[in-house]
């Protein structure tokens, strides 16, 4: 009887200790094994070295889900013979995702989940980013919104298994793509104009040299310049009657020019072959 006692003490004892258990899993939160979740995947043409399996989700800043896998594509998908797919597709890194469904818990089905995130995409630019978390070097992704006419979705040509939400570069790629494009620019634009500038530069340089010697020179040809002028000034003043009489004189020769060239005009042969005039008499 006392055996039988202690085995009813010991089950028991089992019974309540697996009553107590439960309650205690269920407290601490086991019960979220059992919500439903969303099966979600994006695709990266980019390194995401330091997203690891189980990095957090986030819906603009609100924890949504977690990530349940990293692969490539094309361990994923298969592309058969097309090496050039094969090689494409092979940069592209997908990124599986377990999203909680309460995000889309207004949804009746998984149709009207498929055409509301269609519509997301394409009208209200739904994309998935990566994001840094602080200075810790450790990533996390982040759906957004963005300008769906300047952020495109990645080129796919096959039919993703799951949901599928499009990403976009992170920041620090858009910063190395700038970089890159500005670098290039400079090197096909501005470089061979900096080239041309040096080049003009090295013409100038020898003009600027005349210029300055000429500079140093100038007030020496000034002060000769005005020497001169005061010379001519002076002989001017002196030789004034003399220059009126030169004036006159060459006033009185271009009038016999004239009439001499109006009489060859008019009559050129008394000119060349005329006589000369009658001596005449004049009284004493």
């Amino acid at each position: 009887m006392r055996e039988k006692n202690h085995y009813f003490r010991i089950g028991l004892f089992l019974v309540i200790g697996t009553v107590l258990m439960v309650v205690a899993i269920v407290i601490f939160g086991a019960g979220e094994l059992f919500d439903k979740s969303i099966q979600l995947e994006t695709y990266f043409d980019e390194s995401v070295q330091g997203l690891d399996v189980g990095s957090f989700v986030k819906y603009r800043g609100v924890s949504v889900g977690k990530v349940k896998n990293i692969t490539v594509v094309t361990d994923k998908y298969d592309f058969g013979d097309n090496e050039q797919a094969n090689d494409l597709y092979n940069q592209y890194v997908m990124v599986e995702i377990d999203l909680d469904a309460r995000l889309f818990g207004r949804l009746k089905d998984e149709q009207d989940l498929g055409s509301t995130l269609s519509r997301l995409i394409s009208n209200e630019g739904l994309r998935i980013k990566i994001g840094y978390l602080g200075i810790t070097g450790l990533l996390y992704l982040e759906i957004d919104y963005v300008d769906p006419k300047e952020n495109p979705p990645l080129l796919i040509t096959w039919t993703p298994e799951t949901f599928y939400i499009p990403s976009v570069p992170s920041p620090i790629i858009r910063i190395e793509q700038a970089v890159t494009t500005f670098s290039r620019e400079f090197e096909n634009e501005f470089l061979p104009l900096l080239q041309n500038l040096n080049h003009a530069s090295e013409k100038l340089m020898p003009i600027l040299d005349n210029f300055k010697v000429a500079s140093d020179d100038f007030p020496s040809i000034t002060e000769d310049l005005k020497a001169s002028l005061n010379h001519v000034n002076n002989l001017m003043t002196v030789e004034k009657d003399s220059i009126s009489e030169l004036i006159e004189n060459l006033r009185v020769v271009s009038e016999e020019l004239k009439d001499f060239s109006l009489e060859l005009n008019q009559n050129p042969s008394r000119v060349l072959f005329g006589k000369p005039p009658r001596k005449l008499d004049v009284p004493r």
